[in-house]
């Protein structure tokens, strides 16, 4: 009978070491996933965020391209208007004309300075 009852307490022994073990696999595997899933998680939040930088860039892109075509078109529309202004500025400068008088005399002038 003693046989018997360290026979009972050494399966008892071995069945809680296997229990030990068992829960400490169990363990590691929680902890495995675990890990997995953070990795997987932080690869996506990584991959949104490039995302999301890539678009941010390709709108500051196009804001800026908005903002130098408008500027472009402005300076344009100057040059037209100071063109325009220096067009009829001419025309009015060429209807003048110098009464004959006037245009004599700067030709003696002219001649007697020779």
């Amino acid at each position: 009978m003693y046989q018997t009852s360290e026979t009972t307490e050494e399966h008892k022994f071995v069945d809680t070491i296997k229990e030990i073990k068992n829960a400490e696999q169990e363990y590691d595997n929680l902890i495995g996933a675990a890990k997995e899933k953070a990795d997987k998680t932080l690869r996506n939040a990584k991959e949104v965020i490039q995302e999301e930088n890539r678009k941010e860039s390709e709108k500051i892109v196009e804001k800026k391209d908005e903002l130098l075509r408008k500027g472009s078109k402005d300076i344009e529309d100057n040059v037209k208007d100071i063109t325009g202004k220096a067009k009829n500025d001419a025309a009015k400068i060429r209807e003048k004309k110098l009464p004959p008088a006037a245009v004599a005399e700067l030709v003696k002038r002219f001649v007697s300075e020779l």
